[in-house]
This record gives structure tokens, C-alpha cells and sequence, in this order.
């Protein structure tokens, strides 16, 4: 009995740090830093037509201000990644804060992320796509499954009203 109490103790302490830590990581993205080198990011995803985003990861281009920006946010995320999958973080609260944030950076920035690991760094933001994909994954699922309630719903309504008479 006390060994069931010390485990379920364990578990909790567990939880609670993961909780945490995680509300810390939260408080770390939103600080001016990664604000700032996010809002350089978007800017140079709006702008792709004229600069492609891959292009950043050119040797003349890698040490500037706007890669800099790009390798804090996609660092950020990959240091987030890897918490998630060794448990320092809680995968699903992160999920329901930055789900669209995170897919979004990993679609847009995904041609600076392949030049990077093509011509330099062959693990480079490894974790993040792992975490990116189980997101999409996880996206798709809701999608899917808020897709067949609503077909259901609409079956349900469409019978009723077949059934009630009418006037």
C-alpha cells in the first residue's frame, strides 16, 4: 500500500514539474527576444517573392541580422522539441498554445531548415520536424474527427427532419 502512495506521489511530482517547466518555456517564447526575431522571420516569409527564405542560409547571407532571427526562432523550437520528447515538457499544453504557431514556422521555413541540413548540418532542427510531423499528425486527426461529427450531426438533423411530418 505505502509503495502504491509513493509511486502515485512520483507520478505527481512528475506532472507537476513538467507543468512547470513547460509554463516557464511559455514565459521564455514570449519574451522580446524571440518576439523580435519572430516578427523579423514573418517579415522575410512575406516577403519571399523577392528573397527567397532558403537563400538565408547562403554562406554571404548566414551571419546576418535576418538568419539570425530565423536560427533563434527555429533554435527556440528545437530546444522546445527536444523537451517534449524527453518529457520536460508537457507535449499536449504546448500543443494547445503554439499547434498553429509552430506548423506554421515549420511549412514556411522549411526550405532554410533543408538547406541547412543539405549543405552543412545533416541533423539540423531533427527534433522539431519530429515535433512539427506528430503536430500535423495531431491537426489532421481533429480535423478528421470534427469533419465526421458534423457529418454525423447532419445526418441526425437531416432524419429528423425527414421524420416530422409536414403541413
Amino acid at each position: 500500500m505505502g509503495g502504491a502512495i509513493a509511486m502515485v506521489g512520483i507520478i505527481k511530482q512528475r506532472e507537476t514539474a513538467r507543468s512547470k517547466n513547460t509554463i516557464d518555456l511559455e514565459a521564455s517564447i514570449e519574451d522580446n527576444r524571440y518576439d523580435k526575431a519572430f516578427t523579423t522571420v514573418y517579415e522575410l516569409v512575406t516577403n519571399r517573392d523577392n528573397i527567397s527564405v532558403a537563400s538565408w542560409a547562403d554562406d554571404d547571407k548566414q551571419s546576418s541580422p535576418e538568419a539570425a532571427a530565423i536560427k533563434q526562432v527555429l533554435n527556440t523550437w528545437e530546444r522546445a522539441s527536444n523537451g517534449v520528447r524527453k518529457k520536460v515538457y508537457d507535449n499536449h499544453f504546448l500543443y494547445e498554445i503554439y499547434g498553429s504557431h509552430v506548423l506554421n514556422i515549420h511549412e514556411h521555413l522549411m526550405p532554410f531548415m533543408l538547406k541547412v541540413r543539405q549543405e552543412r548540418q545533416p541533423k539540423a532542427y531533427q527534433n522539431f520536424f519530429v515535433l512539427a510531423e506528430n503536430w500535423r499528425d495531431t491537426r489532421n486527426l481533429e480535423s478528421l474527427n470534427y469533419k465526421q461529427r458534423l457529418t454525423t450531426r447532419f445526418k441526425i438533423k437531416r432524419k429528423a427532419d425527414k421524420s416530422e411530418p409536414r403541413p
